[in-house]
């Protein structure tokens, strides 16, 4: 069974988002992420990569149903998400509420480590907002296939997209 891994910036956590994940009868883990930090989310995803057991990741504002979570705990394909219901960002890979394989982290031991530490000399880490499209970009160039299950997730972000 996945762990859903609840990463947020304290005071940002959407209340439906809590209410889904505790009362889904799932395990579930809060990760109070630094709000100064742009590159704790990215570390995040590097630990549970390295960790090699399978996870779902539902972002702080993202609010899935029981069923959406009971078919990500059933899915057996390596990396699947669910696309938004909001109109704000188009179909595709997201992080909102995302499963990852351990098997996927065992035969691409290195993937997060190789998406989210950038730079010329490999020294800088992906801000919060690349977290997602840059390990979509390595896992796509990998070869792993991504499944999007359906209907969309309710995406209860406010305001224009996320990022600067």
């Amino acid at each position: 069974m996945a762990t859903i891994v609840v990463p947020f910036i304290h005071g940002q956590l959407h209340p439906d988002t809590l209410a889904a994940v505790r009362t889904c009868g799932q395990y579930h883990r809060l990760v109070d992420l630094d709000p100064g930090d742009p590159g704790a989310y990215g570390r995040l995803v590097r630990r549970l990569w390295r960790a090699q057991a399978t996870v779902i990741i539902c972002e702080h504002d993202v609010v899935p149903s029981p069923e959406q979570l009971a078919t990500l705990q059933a899915c057996r394909h390596d990396w699947c998400s669910y696309s938004y219901d909001d109109g704000l960002y188009p179909r595709g890979p997201m992080f909102g509420l995302v499963r990852l394989s351990g098997a996927l982290m065992v035969r691409h031991p290195a993937a997060a480590e190789v998406a989210l530490v950038i730079g010329k000399r490999r020294d800088t880490e992906a801000e919060w907002w690349h977290v997602d499209s840059l390990m979509a970009r390595d896992l796509f160039i990998r070869g792993v296939e991504w499944f999007e299950h359906a209907p969309p997730v309710h995406h209860a972000h406010t305001g224009p997209p996320s990022g600067p």
